[in-house]
């Protein structure tokens, strides 16, 4: 199995040209609690993303997930929203600024 942090640090921050009209002008951080590894998040700033190891002190939005579930996201292989209301996805904070990040994701895989 992949690991999620690895996928997303290097689709995110090697990828800057493809996102960045998705990011523009963004000041956010999404946390992610994966259950069955270890906690990251991904904070956008000054039109880039940053993925780092560990826990933010004040993320715009909490995500709870299990490893694979997460990595089944990423590649589009497991819807999001199906996901949350399914209960597979736990999300706390700003929800509806989670669907921003669902976009990025979707900008990823085009």
């Amino acid at each position: 199995m992949s690991d999620p942090f690895s996928i997303l640090k290097e689709n995110l921050e090697g990828n800057l040209d493809r996102i960045t009209p998705v990011i523009k002008g963004w000041s956010k951080v999404f946390q992610f609690k994966v259950s069955d590894g270890e906690p990251f998040y991904i904070e956008f700033k000054n039109d880039k993303a940053t993925v780092v190891k560990g826990e933010h002190k004040s993320p715009i939005a909490t995500l709870i997930i299990k490893k694979e579930d997460l990595v089944k996201i990423i590649r589009g292989e497991l819807d999001a929203n199906q996901a949350f209301f399914k209960g597979v996805l736990k999300i706390s904070g700003n929800i509806l600024e989670t669907l921003n990040l669902k976009k990025v994701l979707d900008t990823l895989r085009k």
